[in-house]
């Protein structure tokens, strides 16, 4: 169940939407914030394409766990770096593309915490 709520957050943090949103334009902040996207992006790429692919979810997240570790790193990271951060839940920024993203930080972070996989 836990391996459940794990897509469905990383589907949900690319996607929250609020009228509180911080706005962050600091460079540095901005690449942090980019790389937990990237990192974001490619867990919840690869675990979707093993699943649709006919195998089973704890076992698309064991082929996908250094992809799951990396995304881990990256947010441990910017609230390592940034801490002031984890008191807000909505950030929006621009990304190196030009476009708008908004991160909930508080899901990434529950994310993050969710736990080590069990994997053989």
């Amino acid at each position: 169940m836990r391996h459940l709520i794990f897509l469905s957050l990383l589907a949900l943090s690319s996607f929250a939407f609020s009228n509180e949103e911080l706005l962050i334009e600091n460079p540095d902040q901005v690449a942090q914030l980019s790389n937990v996207q990237a990192n974001l992006d490619i867990v919840s790429t690869a675990v979707m394409a093993c699943i649709e692919s006919g195998n089973g979810h704890s076992d698309c997240l064991c082929q996908n766990q250094k992809a799951i570790i990396q995304f881990n790193t990256s947010v441990e990271t910017l609230f390592h770096k940034y801490p002031e951060l984890i008191n807000h839940d909505l950030v929006r920024f621009m990304s190196s593309d030009g476009e708008w993203v908004t991160q909930s930080l508080q899901g990434i972070s529950k994310q993050a915490g969710a736990g080590v996989l069990s994997c053989s």
